[in-house]
């Protein structure tokens, strides 16, 4: 299987706006790279937040693809009005009992929930609203559902070997999970639950003989200036780094209790929190830049956690990473020694804006198409040799000097016994002539002149005009009859040489030349016009 590349089944987990402001960039990338979220089934989501309006978060497709997150991917960390007051209650009544003799129902929260906020205990709907401790309880009080939804999204992830093998990325599952949490230690939510969301996936997720390597790894914004550099803001870093920094030393044991009803809520766990804790800041080291907005830093946090499970550069990630535990443990030489366990990390790479790309792409072929459908190749033939042509190729004129193409159609029309119109006349005066010069007498002309009288009524009486067919001599009818199918046989003539012109292969083709053409033919039937102007008036 050289030509395989390796996964693992991988559960990102986005505490509070920036966890799901990554996570929706991670879904954009794999849409990118696999075409859709369900091609890559090994890779699952869970987004946790204290804003009950979580769902309404994000994009909701890209691409074409539906990027939202599902209700079995949300944990809407949140405590109505009456289960804060419950809790504020709760927790006074085992203040009120100083003896400690009796389990009271909010005992787990009262080891740690700060008195000084017992009282102001409310609603958390919206937020954590940048206070630490709020944050946390919101975990506490949701951690049975955080526990269905990181079970569910474990389960997602399983099952799909073969699916992998067979498809076109040609993917070979590795053994293990890993685990992502992605979280701002400036906000309330995130500074607040970090670690417990940490430790209960440590609780929860132990490696055995079905997944021996179960990796969690860390990405906490530390960075104040982006989120708007409050004074709180700063606090609730320094807090949580401090925090992070104590559960991460060594003979520390972290330890706490979510629910009382069940064995899986009691976490006792000395191992840090995390396998790799990256510290995402702002700031470039060494260089004196920083990155200027959220989005930007985001979107590198969601390159970094991609380049972890779906890229050509994993492999060589993973064994680098893999190298790290020998140096992290390694304690420096500071008089107050500590162990160098926290990580950074930088991105290089060729940014390609696809979408820009292609908008300029577009734009430039349609600006050269446009310009070739006016001007051809920049070929510019003479009008009046255009009209030649298309009178030419479509016998108008038998003679292009005489032009009288038209006449000598209605000219050639059959009207009676197989003759034309100059055929009959010419034979009429052919017998007319006879009959005067075989005139000797007076007597002779005078009988002529009375049959020539009652003949040519006859004749006239044909090209007799009239707006209507009864009235109409039969010759007329003949010739208007005649003259609607040759206009309609010349506009269709028209009609080809335009698609003539308009045809890409053809040499002369532009629409610039096309008008030319039109504009000459104009010329050339408003001149034919005048000059069978006689003719069509006698029509």
């Amino acid at each position: 299987m050289a030509d395989y590349q390796g996964i693992t089944r991988t559960v990102c987990i986005g505490i509070g706006g920036t966890g799901e402001k990554v996570l929706t960039q991670i879904k954009k990338i794999i849409v990118d790279r696999y075409g859709s979220l369900d091609s890559l089934p090994v890779v699952s989501f869970v987004q946790i937040d204290t804003d009950d309006a979580i769902t309404s978060k994000g994009g909701n497709s890209y691409r074409g693809k539906d990027i939202s997150f599902r209700e079995t991917e949300l944990v809407k960390a949140v405590v109505s009005k009456t289960e804060a007051e419950a809790i504020s209650n709760g927790i006074q009544e085992v203040y009120d009992d100083k003896d400690l003799k009796t389990l009271k129902p909010q005992s787990h929260i009262a080891r740690w929930f700060p008195p000084q906020l017992v009282k102001n205990i409310s609603a958390i709907e919206k937020g954590a609203q940048a206070r630490r401790p709020i944050g946390r309880l919101a975990f506490t009080k949701n951690y049975e559902k955080f526990q269905q939804t990181i079970d569910a999204a474990v389960r997602r992830t399983d099952g799909h070997a073969e699916y992998l093998l067979s498809s076109e990325q040609k993917l070979k599952l590795d053994p293990g999970i890993n685990f992502f949490i992605v979280a701002s230690l400036c906000g309330g939510t995130g500074s607040g639950m970090f670690l417990d969301v940490a430790y209960a996936i440590r609780g929860l997720y132990s490696p055995n003989q079905v997944n021996p390597n179960i990796r969690l790894s860390g990405y906490l914004v530390i960075s104040p200036q982006i989120y708007g550099d409050t004074p709180r803001q700063y606090a609730n870093c320094y807090a949580a780094l401090k925090e992070l920094d104590y559960y991460s030393s060594e003979h520390t044991t972290f330890e706490i209790c979510y629910t009382q009803n069940d064995n899986r809520g009691i976490v006792r766990e000395p191992r840090p929190p995390f396998d790799f804790p990256y510290l995402i800041s702002k700031d470039i080291a060494d260089t004196g830049s920083t990155i200027s907005t959220r989005e930007k830093l985001f979107n590198i946090t969601a390159q970094k956690i991609t380049l972890e499970f779906s890229d050509e550069l994993s492999p060589r990630v993973k064994s680098m990473r893999d190298n790290f535990p020998d140096y992290m443990q390694q304690w420096d030489t500071h008089p107050r020694s500590n162990c160098q366990q926290y990580m950074t990390f930088g991105l290089v790479s060729i940014h390609f804006p696809k979408e820009r790309i292609s908008a300029i792409t577009q734009f430039e072929v349609g600006c050269k198409l446009t310009a070739f459908w006016l001007n051809g190749i920049g070929q510019s033939p003479d009008s009046q040799a255009l009209v030649d042509q298309f009178l030419v190729n479509y016998n108008w004129h038998p003679n292009l000097a005489k032009k009288d193409g038209f006449v000598s159609s209605l000219e050639n029309i059959t009207v009676e016994g197989g003759k034309t119109f100059k055929k009959i006349i010419e034979s009429n005066k052919a017998e007319l002539k006879k009959s005067v010069d075989d005139c000797k007498t007076d007597s002779d002309r005078q009988a002529l002149a009375s049959k020539l009288n009652t003949q040519l009524n006859a004749k006239f009486r044909k090209v007799i005009h009239s707006d209507t067919e009864a009235e109409r001599g039969e010759w007329i009818t003949k010739l208007q009859k005649a003259r609607l199918n040759i206009e309609n046989q010349y506009n269709q003539n028209i009609k080809d040489f335009i698609s003539e012109l308009l045809n890409p292969s053809n040499f002369k083709f532009s629409i610039r030349n096309t008008r030319i053409w039109l504009e000459a033919m104009q010329t050339e039937l408003n001149n034919y016009r005048s000059a069978i102007e006689p003719v069509s008036y006698l029509l």
